[in-house]
């Protein structure tokens, strides 16, 4: 293994699923939560609605990076333990766009319209997207390499995608050199 390599898989990213909208995206410096809803812990915090009863940052708490987690006011743009955040308010909702360990996550919270050029052209080239299940229309307009959805019962997501039942795995383990080439739906078990 040459030393590039070494370093290379050094740079990993875990995905976990943590029910609702929520997904604990853990890299070597940070850990982020979107949408909490359950106590749990980050270094980031995002929330793509605000005013959201079941959505509540004050229930996660900082870890020994960052005794307290920084929550993202909003729409801007961030750059946090090595992790480079874009915040866009698109209607209701807010996005993301994270970059970290050389993989571009997409979470689009509840958003789910049909993406406008200028949206379509900010979102494009996004490695992981993360999405409520009713947007199929936005999957196939982006067409990012790895699709999380944002549910415990993907069925009639995949069945709008052509897809069969897939097996859902506890989390996901990626870095930027073992993404697939071809669009990959990937299935989560909601976590504690």
């Amino acid at each position: 293994m040459s030393r590039g390599e070494f370093f290379a898989k050094l740079k990993k990213m875990e995905i976990q699923y943590l029910g609702g909208s929520s997904f604990r995206i853990k890299t070597k410096k940070a850990i982020l939560v979107t949408d909490p809803f359950k106590k749990t812990i980050a270094d980031i915090v995002i929330v793509s609605r605000r005013n959201e009863e079941k959505i509540n940052p004050v229930l996660v708490k900082g870890t020994t990076n960052r005794p307290s987690p920084f929550i993202l006011p909003g729409p801007g743009e961030y750059e946090i333990s090595e992790v480079s955040i874009l915040g866009r308010k698109w209607k209701e909702s807010l996005v993301y766009i994270i970059q970290a360990e050389e993989i571009r996550i997409a979470f689009l919270g509840d958003f789910q319209e049909k993406l406008k050029d200028e949206q379509l052209e900010e979102i494009n080239g996004v490695d992981v997207l993360l999405v409520c299940p009713e947007a199929t229309e936005v999957v196939n307009q982006i067409e990012p390499r790895i699709v999380i959805p944002a549910t415990e019962n993907p069925e009639k997501f995949l069945k709008n995608l052509g897809l069969e039942e897939i097996p859902p795995l506890p989390k996901l383990v990626i870095n930027a050199q073992n993404l697939p080439e071809e669009r990959e739906v990937v299935v989560l078990n909601a976590r504690d």
